[in-house]
């Protein structure tokens, strides 16, 4: 919607952001990944899995320096696209860590948490 419509959105934030189409966009590609991370994490932390905090750590750090040398963060274009590429990396390592936890269910057993 945001792809077809900028223009009403940009109209309530004022006349200062009309120009802002696609920093709009990607704002909400960003926003909409990161929901979906999120999404991921609560249904695997609602079933008791947890991702040791030196695993996310150094996801997270690698993920950060990665886009860090491999964008230009001077101007809002690589900002927003770097928030795009850490919730990336956040939903890559969500759905994994899930799908891992997942495959070690036993099908015979009913057991909710492990």
């Amino acid at each position: 919607i945001v792809y077809f419509f900028p223009k009403p959105i940009l109209w309530i934030l004022g006349t200062g952001y009309m120009k802002l189409n696609y920093e709009l966009l990607l704002t909400i590609i960003g926003s909409c990944i990161s929901l979906l991370s999120a999404t991921a994490f609560s249904i695997y932390s609602c079933r008791g899995w947890t991702l040791s905090p030196f695993v996310l750590i150094g996801i997270n750090l690698s993920a950060i320096i990665f886009f860090s040398i491999l964008l230009d963060l001077s101007n809002l274009e690589g900002v927003l696209l770097l928030n795009i590429g850490l919730g990336l990396v956040a939903l890559l390592q969500t759905t994994i860590f899930s799908l891992f936890k997942i495959l070690q269910i036993n099908p015979g057993s009913y057991e909710t948490t492990k």
